[in-house]
């Protein structure tokens, strides 16, 4: 069975702990890459120890093996980035 990876992709504030479990899965999801927009990388690092920090939203919405794409706390004018997801194929989640 295929692995279903996901991107996380932070904006204002750190994802809620509770939603990821221990092995780094969301829904059933892998959280395969992080991209954060403001520097919390020691933080997050310890919260996705095995996910790839990358540093743009494209090395995550260019990845074809990942399937969903969680938005955490974006505003207005993040919103633009869930019709560049779904543009990818991407599945959207907004947190």
């Amino acid at each position: 069975m295929e692995t279903m990876n996901a991107g996380l992709i932070e904006f204002n504030q750190p994802t809620d702990p509770y939603l990821i479990d221990e092995s780094g899965s969301f829904n059933g999801y892998h959280v395969k890459k992080v991209m954060l927009k403001e520097e919390t990388a020691a933080l997050t690092k310890e919260k996705f120890s095995g996910a790839e920090l990358v540093h743009n939203t494209s090395d995550i919405l260019e990845d074809e093996s990942i399937h969903l794409v969680i938005v955490s706390a974006p505003d207005e004018a993040d919103m633009s980035l869930v019709g560049k997801a779904l543009q990818a194929g991407k599945q959207v989640r907004i947190l």
